[in-house]
């Protein structure tokens, strides 16, 4: 049974991640004046893991992305001899809960197309593919991105499953939410009744509020938006298309 201690790290770890940056990749390094920009930040993003003889065994860096609610794990490392010890998993559970510890609800990454081993890591956790980037490595390797979003079960933890429906311009956010709520009450219909008869005189008084841009045709934006909100939280779920844009 192999044990890993998982931790932020400190700038003590500066000269073993970029040992470990070596050793674990040929190009597309972080190089040392990053490692060090981050542990200088006391950026609590940047998790290592030791093992019982306090080596580095690996890393996970998550950034997060300024005004969405999105992160981003940007570089994720295991040493080679530390591989099949399932610490791989471990450390996408760290960066999972430190994502959400800062508000943020999904994770985005980026995985060499001819990485099989690290796909079928991301989508077993439940990472959805939305996009390949072409030429994206330094050796015109075409990269997959993934997302997952990770508040998705309802108060009674039963999984629902909702399509992901992704606006596709600035200004159809609220119905794109609207559809995923709508497929989340045909899987409770029991809500049906109880939302429309809460939530339609809140959305009537929105669109009063909003009668202002009826000219330029956005007035019923924001009541879809509303109540698809509404529909969120009463069935403990997380609805939000705008973070889904693919940019």
């Amino acid at each position: 049974m192999y044990r890993f201690q998982l931790r932020p790290a400190t700038s003590d770890d500066l000269d073993a991640l970029t040992a470990l940056e070596q050793r674990c990749f040929s190009s597309d390094r972080l190089s040392r004046r990053s490692f060090r920009k981050w542990l200088k930040r006391q950026h609590s993003g940047l998790i290592v893991a030791v093992d019982d003889d306090d080596a580095l065994a690996g890393y996970a860096l998550v950034l997060l992305q300024p005004g969405t609610r999105l992160a981003r794990l940007y570089s994720i490392a295991v040493d080679p001899q530390q591989r099949g010890r399932n610490l791989g998993e471990k450390l996408m559970e760290a960066a999972e809960e430190y994502a959400l510890q800062q508000r943020r609800p999904y994770l985005r990454l980026e995985v060499r197309k001819d990485n099989p081993a690290a796909i079928a890591l991301y989508e077993k956790r439940g990472y959805r593919l939305f996009a390949q980037t072409p030429d994206y490595y330094e050796d015109h390797q075409d990269a997959l991105r993934y997302q997952k979003r990770l508040l998705f079960l309802p108060d009674n933890a039963e999984r629902l499953h909702l399509p992901w429906v992704q606006q596709t311009t600035p200004f159809t956010c609220g119905p794109a939410c609207l559809m995923m709520a709508l497929a989340a009450l045909k899987q409770q219909p029991e809500h049906i009744a109880e939302l429309f008869g809460e939530t339609k005189s809140k959305a009537f008084r929105k669109a009063e509020a909003f009668k202002s841009d009826a000219s330029q045709g956005l007035s019923l934006l924001p009541v879809l938006a509303f109540f698809a909100s509404e529909v969120a939280k009463k069935l403990g779920v997380c609805l939000d298309a705008s973070d889904a844009v693919i940019s």
